[in-house]
């Protein structure tokens, strides 16, 4: 007669198996915390301008779900080549879009409206713009180049009696075409800067002859593994 095995609840004690429970709680805690992540929001429409000479720059950020506006109401202002001069290198890296004056954004239709005599939210944004470098051409004529966007958005619901409470985060990116165009003024140039988004490009879809090539490849493929097993 074969003995039988041991079972898992008799194997663990009933004072080791609080024990247990005790330790792992925490780690699972642990690892649910660090697996949450903050929504994603991806930007499908909308720009990110610099203004000719030292205006301030503005963000207008649209997606299916989610919309956002504001500026950069700073000094200095943001010139990412201004003024300078033909031939001027510019560009070629990463470069923060600050937002300091916002007017609230919506997000699955609901409103975050900006801070309004100590009622609604206290909103803030910011992002990040990569593109590689450029050169002012001689005769100043309009450049353009890919860029890409990563950024956030943050609501902190603001009470004149209960102070700040919990924020709530958006993750944004987002990607598209910048548009330089350029004025002479003096001896100087000044450039404006519309970095416009677009929606993401769909995933290629294979024809339907690839996939009846790829099907027939397959099978040839099932059907010389058989023949050679039966040769075995």
């Amino acid at each position: 007669m074969r003995p039988s095995s041991p079972s898992l609840s008799s194997t663990f004690t009933s004072p080791f198996k609080t024990l247990t429970f005790v330790f792992f709680l925490p780690l699972l805690l642990l690892c649910c915390v660090a697996t949450a992540k903050a929504d994603t929001v991806v930007i499908t429409g909308g720009s990110l301008s610099t203004p000719i000479g030292l205006g301030n720059f503005s963000t207008n950020l649209t997606a299916p779900n989610f919309s956002f506006s504001g500026a950069d109401m700073s000094a200095p202002k943001m010139q990412l080549c201004g003024p300078c001069s033909p031939g001027t290198n510019f560009g070629g890296g990463t470069h923060t879009v600050r937002v300091d004056l916002t007017f609230g954004f919506t997000y699955n239709g609901v409103v975050y409206a900006q801070n309004t005599n100590g009622m609604g939210h206290v909103v803030v944004g910011g992002g990040r713009v990569t593109f590689g470098p450029l050169t002012v051409p001689i005769d100043l004529s309009p450049v353009s180049i890919p860029f890409s966007y990563v950024g956030s958005v943050s609501a902190f619901p603001m009470n004149s009696q209960m102070g700040t409470a919990t924020g709530f985060t958006l993750q944004l990116m987002g990607s598209g075409i910048v548009t330089f165009t350029f004025e002479q003024s003096g001896f100087n140039v000044r450039s404006r800067g519309v970095f416009a988004f677009a929606p993401p490009a769909p995933e290629p879809v294979p024809e339907p002859a690839t996939m009846l090539l790829l099907g027939t490849g397959l099978a040839g493929l099932a059907v010389k593994a058989r023949r050679r097993r039966r040769r075995e």
